[in-house]
């Protein structure tokens, strides 16, 4: 659903992310869903990416630190360089999730 043609059903997928990956084993989470995130940071609706802002960082403390750093860091980087200043905002909606794994200091 994450690579649906309809913006509405990927901003849904999104929103329920963090739910989802808890049911996957970690190896099912990179191959599978960490490439179709990688892609959506550069979808073409502002609200598409501002779903993915506010909820990537709910895989935190189910990936762990080494593949946060990894794979979800990168993401993070280009959401918070977005031209929509909601996408930006959005980032830290769940910076504690973020901050369970990785030292924010």
């Amino acid at each position: 659903m994450l690579n649906d043609l309809d913006s509405e059903v990927r901003t849904t997928s999104i929103n329920r992310l963090g739910d989802f990956v808890r049911i996957l084993d970690i190896q099912a989470v990179v191959e599978k869903i960490i490439p179709c995130l990688t892609a959506l940071k550069d979808d073409q609706y502002e609200y598409v990416r501002a779903a993915l802002a506010e909820n990537i960082l709910s895989l935190c403390p189910i990936l762990g630190e080494e593949l946060t750093l990894q794979h979800i860091s990168p993401i993070m980087c280009e959401l918070i360089k977005d031209k929509c200043p909601e996408v930006r905002l959005k980032m830290f909606i769940r910076i504690e999730d973020l901050s369970m794994v990785i030292s924010l200091d």
